[in-house]
């Protein structure tokens, strides 16, 4: 792993509109021992790299209001001479990021996948050559390309302007539900998926509901949860590649797993998965997953207490 000079974990900032890209992201690299910020949305973004000077920057493309690759040309006239590696962060193709790194000035981009170890690989390659000395420039912006668009793709809506937020932590410091005089602690539901927009996308549907979300993006990830002392009460996984894995491991260390699954599958399904979901008793969800439906269906699986809260929250 990469230190700085002073023998410290190198220093990551990732920027993103997308809470749960930061949480999952932080959880990746901090796990191999780098100290990562996150900074929710492009707002005071510039300031925040001024201010902690990290070693390496992630930063989304298609965030609304100010795109990436316009921080990262606001950042280039703030501080030219920075040491500071600045890559876009991006689910995009690699021809379509590398016009934009080479337009707005970036070092280069990494993508974003579903392999957790490719970001990780990739981010330690970068410091590396940042260690060693190398000849790290950034691009040289193209003015051919200089009205490459920041603002397409938006998916996900601008957060409020706050400083860097660890959001992992966040979600954990949630109070518990209060409901006539009684303390009842908020239950878990952890949803795994390898696609970052899928965790997205299930965090904004489940926002009001009586429990706390937590994410992976791995099975890795998945089972340092559930062998965690605060395992989640449900889990919402997608069947492949890595849902089976989860469920089987999960059930061999405790067969109450049985029962706290939620599968959710394609129409397209490979031999393994259409001989598992044979077997399977608990609850399948198809895509695409109508909000409601997936609320509806963790409501019912979730411990009544959970339910005193909702119809408290109601009343």
């Amino acid at each position: 792993m990469a230190r700085t000079s002073n023998n410290q974990p190198a220093t990551i900032l990732v920027v993103d509109d997308s809470d749960v890209v930061l949480a999952v992201t932080k959880t990746l690299l901090e796990a191999v021992g780098y100290r990562v910020l996150t900074h929710s949305g492009p707002a005071g973004c510039v300031a925040v790299i001024l201010q902690e000077k990290p070693d390496l920057v992630l930063i989304d493309v298609n965030m609304p209001k100010l795109g990436g690759e316009t921080i990262v040309k606001l950042f280039g006239k703030a501080q030219p001479n920075s040491e500071t590696i600045i890559l876009l962060f991006s689910g995009l193709s690699a021809e379509q990021l590398e016009q934009r790194a080479q337009a707005s000035g970036a070092h280069g981009y990494i993508r974003k996948t579903d392999d957790s170890f490719e970001l990780v690989r990739h981010v330690s390659r970068w410091l590396k050559q940042k260690d060693a000395g190398s000849a790290l420039r950034p691009q040289a912006p193209d003015p051919r390309s200089a009205r490459a668009s920041s603002q397409s793709g938006q998916r996900v809506r601008l957060l409020s302007e706050r400083p860097p937020v660890d959001a992992a932590r966040s979600r954990r410091s949630r109070p518990p539900i209060a409901t006539s005089g009684t303390i009842l602690r908020m239950p878990t539901v952890l949803f795994i998926d390898e696609d970052m927009e899928a965790l997205s996308l299930y965090r904004r549907e489940v926002q009001g509901e009586p429990y706390r979300a937590d994410f992976a993006l791995s099975a890795q990830q998945a089972l340092r949860h559930i062998d965690s002392g605060e395992r989640p009460q449900l889990i919402v996984a997608s069947l492949e590649p890595s849902g089976i894995d989860v469920y089987e491991r999960a059930v061999q260390a405790d067969a109450s797993w049985r029962d706290r699954f939620v599968f959710i599958v394609s129409t397209s399904r490979s031999t393994r998965g259409k001989e598992f979901l044979e077997g399977f008793r608990g609850t399948v969800l198809r895509r695409p997953v109508e909000p409601e439906q997936l609320r509806s269906a963790l409501r019912k699986l979730l411990p009544a207490d959970a339910a005193a809260a909702q119809r408290s929250q109601g009343s």
